[in-house]
């Protein structure tokens, strides 16, 4: 056998083997699902159910109002996870489950409603990672939703980073 033929077969081989990889992941909002809940009127419950043999990066969050007169004034994460990657970095994540609380900051109390931008990013163990996530989510302050479970959030899937 030439030795050109034998390199076409070993990448035709290793080209469907990255096509099977590729095909074995869950799609984003499965592998990160997402749920918010309004505590009170100046504090979200943002959670993650993490899939697993995934995970989310702590340091790829991002929260913010993109309300006029209301601000993200703090956000509490819990206790993460250390990941060292296959080139020695050192990585914070959450694997299985986070809840992380946003604190806001109204400068009139006549606001019920805000617009909030949430990112995030997540792995898979496999090695492969996803786009980060944007999620433009308009929850209504008014409305808490502490034990009944219904969501108080419309969540729409904003265009990928380019």
């Amino acid at each position: 056998m030439s030795l050109i033929l034998r390199y076409f077969i070993t990448l035709s081989l290793f080209l469907v083997s990255l096509q099977n990889e590729a095909d074995t992941l869950l799609p984003s909002k499965e592998a990160f699902q997402f749920n918010s809940q309004v505590k009170e009127g100046n504090r979200l419950l943002l959670s993650w159910d993490i899939a697993n043999g995934y995970y989310l990066y702590l340091k790829k969050f991002k929260f913010s109002s993109l309300t006029p007169g209301i601000m993200v004034s703090n956000s509490l994460f819990p206790p993460s996870e250390i990941k060292k990657s296959h080139v020695g970095s050192v990585e914070e994540i959450y694997r299985n489950h986070v809840d992380i609380e946003i604190q806001l900051q109204k400068q009139s109390t006549n606001i019920d409603n805000i617009n909030l931008e949430v990112i995030y990013q997540g792995c898979a163990d496999k090695g492969v990672c996803y786009m980060p996530d944007r999620k433009a989510l308009l929850l209504d302050l008014a409305h808490h939703s502490f034990n009944d479970g219904r969501l108080a959030y419309y969540a729409v899937n904003l265009p990928k980073f380019k």
